[in-house]
């Protein structure tokens, strides 16, 4: 079985090639959901959120196309990555296809090794865009003061931005490192000097 994060939904109204395309993806170790037209791969897509999909371009109720456009406009993360599965053929179809959002395209009938191929560069691709949003998410902080600067290149107290940018809010308590290494020195200098008066 392939990484688990990896699942594949394939959409087609043919259960023919529905049938062969899963038989091989299931061969290669992909977990694989089937969807016979449009409406159906839509929800699918909604409630399972797979990491790959392998769609027919002319299917009944939402045809690829749209199927592609809606995965798009759905804005989530991690990144889903869209094949259309076709008999077209040609440069028009394919620059459709990409212009609709689908990352590649593969005519019918599937060529196995072809297949296997393109879902490495799906899987590799998958991988890089899930890198690049952890790297979007790190925070440049200022070692001396712990500010973090924002988008706008100025700089923020870590309470401020996460009021600005969250619903949370802070309430501050001491970790036992700095009650032992701060705190207490602290509190034993303040006793001392209580004394001495």
């Amino acid at each position: 079985m392939k990484d688990n994060a990896i699942h594949i939904l394939l959409a087609d109204d043919d259960p023919v090639v529905l049938d062969i395309v899963e038989k091989k993806l299931k061969l290669f170790g992909y977990p694989v959901m089937c969807a016979h037209d449009g409406e159906e791969a839509w929800k699918m897509f909604v409630e399972r959120n797979p990491s790959i999909v392998i769609t027919d371009w002319m299917m009944p109720k939402i045809n690829g196309l749209e199927f592609s456009r809606m995965i798009r406009n759905h804005n989530h993360f991690p990144y889903t990555y869209i094949f259309f599965l076709t008999v077209l053929s040609g440069k028009g179809s394919y620059i459709e296809s990409i212009h609709a959002g689908a990352d590649d395209f593969i005519t019918k009938p599937v060529d196995t090794d072809e297949l296997r191929v393109r879902l490495h560069v799906a899987e590799r691709t998958i991988r890089l865009q899930t890198h690049a949003k952890k790297l979007e998410g790190m925070f440049n902080v200022c070692p001396g003061c712990k500010r973090i600067m924002q988008e706008n290149k100025t700089w923020a107290s870590i309470e401020s931005l996460l009021n600005e940018k969250s619903n949370a809010s802070l309430s501050h308590g001491v970790c036992p490192n700095c009650f032992e290494t701060v705190m207490k020195p602290q509190i034993e200098e303040f006793r001392n000097r209580k004394k001495k008066k």
